[in-house]
């Protein structure tokens, strides 16, 4: 009698919903694929990533565009650079090694945006994007969100989830 053995892969899809840990390692042009590489690319959402902030510089939100977090695995987390800088910022890492990737795919509902105070390229929920007011550079809420009008017009309000 014999035994049919089948090895069994499962996938999952993780949807951010939780805050963010502290941010992951920065990755660099030289960057190994061994144990700390793997923590930054398992490592959640982070509002800049560790990516360095020539990646990052915006002046507006048009400026900044979400990409996959670079490193050895595709996990789903995304980062947010300058759209300028998307290239660049993918060249950015290069694994030496092929490591064993964890198999989940994190659905990352985050918006790349240009912060006001800092002018770098960063990552929020939708539900934390400032809408509105009389300022330069007024984020705007991404498909699926409203920003509801503020009783007085030069205050921003909060994206919420349209219903």
């Amino acid at each position: 009698m014999g035994c049919l053995c089948v090895p069994l892969v499962v996938a999952c899809v993780v949807e951010n919903t939780t805050a963010p840990p502290p941010p992951p390692t920065t990755a660099t042009a030289t960057a190994t694929a061994d144990a700390d590489a793997g923590a930054a690319e398992d490592a959640g959402p982070s509002d800049d990533g560790g990516v360095p902030a020539q990646f990052r510089a915006c002046k507006m939100d048009g400026d900044c565009v979400a990409v996959a977090r670079v490193g050895c695995c595709d996990n789903g987390w995304k980062e947010a650079v300058a759209s300028s800088q998307r290239d660049a910022y993918a060249a950015s890492f290069h694994c030496q090694e092929r490591p064993i990737c964890p198999h989940y795919k994190v659905q990352d509902t985050r918006v790349a945006l240009c912060d006001n105070a800092s002018h770098l390229c960063t990552m929020e929920k939708p539900e934390d994007v400032h809408c509105g007011g009389f300022i330069a550079n007024a984020h705007t809420c991404p498909p699926g969100y409203t920003c509801p009008r503020s009783k007085v017009p030069d205050i921003a309000s909060i994206c919420v989830k349209s219903p």
